[in-house]
């Protein structure tokens, strides 16, 4: 829809799983739109903001969002920004929605929440708190690709000011992460209170030559296996990271998070409820002017945090319990000396 000022509340949606591919409610180059307190299951998205423009016309922006007190399950997205998106989006709220895998499904939900600006246009200003997932299988999915549609020459927009706080989430499969391209980074990212349970269970540890599929179409599951459980970080500037709690059902070998030329990086309070075997908990890589404090390590920790990368700075360890470790800080020797103290 192209609209300007509407509200929709106490609606119920229903659009069989395997019947055809609908989504549940599209703001398309829409303003001052309102939707809540209503139950939406469908077989493709639930809630998609876009902003696609009619052909030969302007683009008008999608603004002015909230999304609030709805429940959610799909076998698709919950709730998205994007693809579609040679248009702005900005001032956009997401707030007190459940999101589930309804049972009996052939898939549960890809991604939670969905932030995808790949057209060239700009998003700035969102907020999403208070979401409770359960069997979705990534929590929080933030991309900034190229793929281009409507442009001449693909050029990569811009995706920044997005606050994530009160996310709680069981059940996933793969790592949530937020991701940009070398040289166009996310900026300016939060996220608070984030109590996420994957089901874990991987065997086999991965390096960082993750694809960047920079045009490919923007999905959670658009990199293959991450090499973290629980959050991948890479191309992005301005990220901030307060009381994260991550861990697993079953044994998983891999790191928690990994950041990868991540620049202002504050990690403050976060904690591993659960030991990854012999990988760091977290691993910096590229990582330049970073605040790490409040963290803990869990009992039996081998090594908490692995730093690499030539590109390295900065780096700063301040009031961490890591008692727990046997081995707290892992420093590669192609990091510049002096680049990480504590």
């Amino acid at each position: 829809m192209d609209c300007n000022g509407v509200v929709i509340t106490g609606i119920t949606i229903i659009s069989e799983t395997r019947g055809p591919n609908t989504d549940g409610i599209d703001p398309d180059s829409s303003r001052n739109v309102h939707i809540s307190d209503s139950y939406i299951e469908t077989g493709d998205d639930c809630i998609v903001v876009k902003a696609t423009g009619r052909l030969g016309k302007p683009v008008k922006p999608s603004g002015n969002i909230t999304v609030t007190n709805c429940t959610l399950t799909t076998t698709c997205n919950n709730f998205k920004m994007g693809t579609e998106s040679p248009g702005n989006f900005r001032n956009i709220a997401v707030t007190n929605c459940s999101m589930f895998r309804k049972p009996g499904t052939f898939q549960g939900p890809i991604s939670g929440v969905a932030i995808e600006m790949v057209d060239g246009a700009t998003l700035d200003g969102v907020v999403v708190s208070n979401i409770v997932t359960r069997e979705v299988d990534t929590p929080i999915f933030v991309r900034l690709g190229n793929r281009g549609r409507g442009q001449t020459v693909p050029t990569p927009g811009m995706l920044r000011n997005v606050s994530i706080h009160n996310i709680t989430a069981t059940g996933g499969l793969l790592s949530s992460s937020i991701t940009g391209l070398p040289g166009h980074p996310a900026n300016h990212i939060s996220l608070s209170n984030i109590n996420i349970t994957m089901k874990g269970g991987e065997r086999q540890t991965r390096g960082l030559d993750v694809p960047e599929n920079a045009e490919k179409y923007p999905e959670a599951k658009m990199f293959g296996p991450l090499p973290s459980y629980g959050l991948f970080a890479r191309h992005v500037e301005g990220l901030i990271l307060r009381n994260i709690r991550l861990r697993w059902e079953e044994q998983d070998v891999r790191p928690a998070m990994i950041f990868d030329d991540v620049k202002n990086l504050a990690l403050d309070g976060f904690e591993s409820g659960t030991v990854s075997g012999g990988s760091p908990v977290v691993w910096f890589h590229n990582v330049a002017r970073a605040l790490m404090g409040g963290c803990r390590a869990a009992e039996g920790t081998d090594r908490f945090l692995r730093v690499t990368g030539t590109e390295t700075r900065n780096i700063r360890l301040t009031a961490n319990d890591l008692t727990g470790a046997r081995h707290t800080v892992e420093i590669a020797r192609e990091v510049p000396r002096q680049a990480v103290s504590r």
